[in-house]
């Protein structure tokens, strides 16, 4: 009987090997189209909750949250 850790060894082996193929059969290729195109200019946001501490310990104001989050973090999606 195979053991857990085993199994699961050679399952993430096998995974990388075949993602690997593939990416360098296909994948460089589609990555440099998709640079060229501009599909990797994503922008972050940021949820207010991902504040909430500082708000309900009061060290920042939640009416605030906008431009701490311009200011601070550089994030302009909220």
């Amino acid at each position: 009987m195979i053991k857990r850790r085993s199994f699961l060894k050679k399952a993430v082996w096998s995974a990388t090997a075949l993602s690997a193929t593939s990416l360098i059969a296909y994948g460089f290729n589609s990555l440099d189209n998709a640079r060229e195109k501009g599909l990797f200019n994503l922008k972050l946001s940021l949820a207010q909750w991902s504040l909430h501490r500082q708000f309900f310990d009061g060290y920042l104001d939640p009416n605030d949250f906008a431009s701490i989050a311009i200011n601070t973090y550089g994030i302009n999606a909220v």
